[in-house]
């Protein structure tokens, strides 16, 4: 199967051609990520509009879409959001045109592993309040990731948008990062993730 990847965020799609590429499935080919400008706060319809364009470059090259868009602060499940927006794209495009919808943000996804911020020592001391605030299967509950991550960072620094995600990203270990979001779970299940092919609603063992 091949997949192809739409993301919101063009330092995001960077980073997360970086994660997809850890993400290895016996008969599974996931392509690098697209960037697509689409602005959460807009209607399920413009956001199709802004996709359409893009899905046109993999219609006949791959078996599924898989779009990923933040929910930001949008007061609404996120699962309602995604199936609003399938629903605008499948009039158009096959049903193997899906969306996961990232609570809150793509921070959320990089918190979902504290163990990669230990890996970069000179940029990130996180502390056990930061990990335990995520641990277990805490990292969706945080509002405003970017700020959390800001807690953690030497005086004077903050969080770059633009070069963090990349290097934590290769930090990250995807299977730790499940144990933590349900938003990336989801994400793993429908690329095909053997350890998620059932359900994504709770963390699997990782033996």
């Amino acid at each position: 199967m091949k997949i192809g990847v739409l993301v919101d965020g063009t330092a995001e799609s960077q980073a997360q051609k970086v994660l997809c590429r850890k993400i290895t499935i016996p008969g599974v080919t996931i392509s690098d990520p697209i960037y697509v400008d689409m602005q959460p706060k807009a209607t399920p319809a413009q956001i199709s509009k802004k996709i359409e364009g893009k899905i046109q470059l993999y219609l006949g090259k791959v078996d599924r879409i898989i779009i990923l868009i933040d929910l930001e602060d949008k007061a609404q499940c996120p699962t309602t959001f995604s199936k609003q927006i399938e629903r605008e794209l499948h009039g158009k495009y096959p049903s193997e045109t899906l969306v996961v919808v990232k609570k809150y943000t793509f921070e959320n996804w990089l918190i979902a592993d504290p163990g990669a911020f230990r890996k970069i020592p000179r940029r990130f001391q996180p502390t056990k309040s930061f990990e335990s605030s995520i641990v277990p299967n805490k990292a969706d509950n945080i509002t405003n990731a970017q700020r959390h991550i800001n807690t953690i960072m030497g005086r004077g620094t903050q969080y770059h948008k633009g070069r963090d995600p990349l290097q934590l990203a290769e930090k990250a270990d995807i299977m730790e990062m499940a144990k933590n979001s349900r938003s990336f779970r989801r994400f793993l299940r429908l690329v095909g993730h053997p350890k998620y092919q059932d359900q994504s609603k709770i963390p699997c063992k990782v033996e």
